[in-house]
């Protein structure tokens, strides 16, 4: 695709991403951190597996929706991760020692955040001249048919890698200890209510009202200011 096409997607997925802080924003004022990060890495951890449908093995009619599916996923999965990442550790640091914890595991991500990359260029070099596929074939006198039901090539390989590491911190985020009284059930509506809400927000008609309410109310404090009697 053009560059034009990569610029659009990630305008829009940042879009999402800002829209989606206020939405997850809401939802920490009643719920754990813990609470956010489970909802927003099983998201992620989606977006990364449809990486691998987007090519069987060429770009096909269903690809441009797929990247709108998985942009606007990772848009609000990363501003939940963000989030969610950046205030439990914080909430989580005992008293005595919260220096020296906030300290730690600022260096264990910039350690991780440096190393991801190198080692993530070399998988996907490695990976660059190979191919994995799963194909369902259906054979008679007149047809011979063939569809590829899963296919794994360069990049697809670095996605997988990528998701296996989401879903291992899944595992580990379940041993983390956070004081919260909500179900999964609970936090689940609770979000999808955050998220009906928003869209209510950026409606036509909520969205010509709040661009008018605010020139009407200064304009009646205007008009207030003059109908005052001068002393």
């Amino acid at each position: 695709m053009g560059l034009s096409f990569v610029i659009f997607f990630q305008v829009f997925t940042q879009i999402i991403h800002l829209i989606s802080y206020r939405i997850w924003g809401r939802f920490s004022e009643k719920h754990t951190t813990k609470a956010i990060l489970s909802i927003s890495m099983p998201l992620f951890a989606i977006a990364l597996f449809l990486w691998t449908f987007t090519t069987l093995p060429d770009t096909h009619f269903l690809t441009i929706p797929l990247l709108f599916v998985i942009h606007t996923l990772m848009g609000i999965s990363l501003s939940g991760i963000n989030l969610g990442a950046s205030t439990i550790g914080l909430k989580l640091a005992p008293q005595e020692k919260a220096t020296s914890y906030i300290a730690s595991a600022s260096l264990v991500n910039s350690i991780a955040a440096g190393i991801a990359p190198i080692i993530g260029g070399l998988f996907a070099d490695f990976f660059s001249s190979r191919s994995l596929s799963f194909q369902v074939a259906w054979k008679d006198p007149v047809n011979n048919l063939v569809v590829n039901t899963f296919h794994l090539q360069h990049w697809d390989f670095f996605f997988i890698l990528a998701l296996i590491f989401v879903l291992y911190s899944m595992h580990l985020l379940t041993k983390v200890e956070e004081h919260g009284t909500a179900t999964r059930k609970e936090r689940n509506e609770q979000f999808m209510a955050e998220i009906r809400r928003e869209m209510v927000n950026l409606s036509t008609l909520a969205g010509i009202r709040a661009m008018t309410k605010f020139p009407v109310l200064l304009a009646r404090k205007m008009k207030g200011k003059k109908d005052q009697p001068k002393s």
